[in-house]
């Protein structure tokens, strides 16, 4: 299956973003990257910068264990989950499924499209919409035989 999934991260960035997309790399059968954006927070106080960015995956896991690989992942970084203001306060990593090949759009749609600090990064992942007024993927695959076998670090 295919998934598209957010990246964001306002604590330490420069380290957290390339952590989680080597740990992509290292999980799943292909990545692709979408660029990150620099932005200010959204719908939260904060002062510090977020990087946000999106990528598509494959694999074999089903929508909950990937949700759950990627709590784990959230919390392995530092992030804590149980705190009542986990969604509205500074974090090391957020990690959201958005789009599953299968089921589709697993959020509202016209919300993401209305905040380009999501909608930028998704819409490189996707072709452009067609006058049918729906958006058709694109889908490069990028896996370890692409690479020779050997896996690439990111710099």
């Amino acid at each position: 299956m295919k998934y598209i999934i957010s990246i964001g991260s306002n604590i330490k960035p420069a380290h957290h973003v390339p952590w989680v997309i080597q740990k992509m790399y290292d999980e799943f059968d292909a990545v692709v990257v979408s660029r990150f954006y620099r932005t200010h927070a959204y719908a939260m106080k904060s002062h510090t910068v977020f990087w946000n960015g999106a990528v598509m995956v494959e694999s074999s896991l089903s929508q909950e264990n990937l949700k759950r690989l990627l709590c784990e992942w959230e919390v392995t970084s530092g992030r804590n989950r149980n705190h009542p203001q986990c969604s509205t306060r500074d974090r090391t990593l957020d990690l959201d499924i958005l789009w599953q090949d299968e089921r589709g759009w697993l959020e509202d749609i016209s919300k993401l499209r209305n905040l380009p600090y999501m909608w930028q990064p998704i819409s490189s992942l996707l072709a452009l919409p067609t006058n049918k007024g729906h958006c058709g993927i694109v889908w490069f695959l990028m896996c370890k035989v692409l690479l020779g076998g050997k896996r690439k670090r990111l710099k």
